[in-house]
């Protein structure tokens, strides 16, 4: 079932909070966060150099060690399955156990990698209503306030992540400090894919200056979720709804991507998740999200990470001014 694994180019590791009331909600961006990492070609083609920007953000109060943003150099081509665990055991051999990886990572936001002239091989003949041929490639990235090790398989399922940050004393740090994702890029003999474009985002109907950000005063209300709220939206332009080979219709007719915006925030609240475009059809009507403003003044950031469904990204970031 590998078509199962054609979807968000980012999937995210060890951060995410269970929904009981007492966590934060998942879009509150208050630890060491990689929110988004964009392939400026999704779906690549053999011989393509694909270059990988990643949106990440420390929103620690208290910051002992600087975020740090590192790349594992080597990109795993094809698991089974398209599932990034069946990566890890690779590593091993990559690896030593208890050792400051930083001069054998890549720092930084950015990554290029080459696809590979024959990662495609020779696809056998395609059967009536066979899917796409096509090959994954694996990238994966961390943020950590500190240096990584590897730690080697960790508790009993497959998907634990083999690699930790540890600080200079080498205690290892915890969930506040270090985030572990992967990143898919797709690689197609003929599917081209491009990335969404965000127009503008507004705030209460008005067109918001990236640079100058939003401003609101701050609530006095007891609780968060009793204060006023108003309205942020997102526009996209309509040509970045392309059409998606995959998705038939239930006429039988091909349908379009489906495009999504994540709402981020370091203080205050928003709603998480909006749909844009549903591939049917087209723009949904009602996109705008609920944003509150928290209970003191001060400086916080907001971030708009558009997504379409074949690993398509986009994102805003625009400063969050509390009066």
């Amino acid at each position: 079932m590998k078509n199962a694994w054609i979807m968000g180019a980012v999937w995210i590791f060890g951060a995410a909070g269970c929904n009981f009331p007492d966590f934060a909600p998942e879009n509150e961006v208050a630890s060491v966060r990689i929110l988004a990492t964009r392939a400026d070609k999704p779906y690549a083609t053999p011989g393509d150099t694909v270059n990988l920007d990643v949106l990440a953000f420390d929103g620690r109060k208290e910051k002992a060690q600087p975020m740090r943003v590192f790349w594992i150099p080597t990109v795993c081509t094809d698991p089974e399955e398209g599932a990034p665990y069946e990566c890890y055991p690779a590593f091993a051999g990559t690896f030593s156990r208890g050792e400051d990886l930083t001069p054998l990572l890549k720092e930084g936001t950015s990554f290029s990698l080459e696809v590979p002239e024959d990662v495609l091989g020779m696809p056998g003949p395609p059967g009536p209503g066979s899917a796409p041929f096509y090959k994954t490639l694996v990238v994966f990235n961390m943020a950590c306030a500190g240096h990584v090790e590897y730690v080697g398989a960790r508790g009993k399922g497959p998907q634990a992540v083999p690699f930790s940050c540890f600080d200079a004393e080498r205690k290892e740090l915890g969930p506040e400090d270090f985030m572990f994702t992967f990143s898919r890029v797709f690689v197609f003999p003929m599917l081209p894919n491009s990335n969404p474009v965000i127009d503008h985002l507004t705030f209460d109907g008005v067109t918001v200056d990236p640079a100058g950000g939003i401003t609101m005063d701050h609530c006095t209300m007891p609780e968060l979720d009793q204060c006023p709220a108003k309205p942020v939206d997102i526009s996209v332009p309509e040509a970045s709804q392309e059409p998606d080979p995959s998705y038939r219709t239930p006429d039988g007719e091909m349908g379009k991507e489906r495009i999504l915006v994540d709402y981020y925030i370091t203080g205050g609240q928003v709603n998480s998740t909006r749909l844009l475009y549903d591939p049917e059809s087209g723009k949904v009507g009602t996109t705008a999200a609920d944003l509150r403003a928290p209970l003191v003044a001060g400086e916080e950031m907001l971030f708009a990470v558009v997504r379409d469904n074949r690993g398509g990204l986009a994102w805003l970031e625009v400063p969050f001014h509390i009066q």
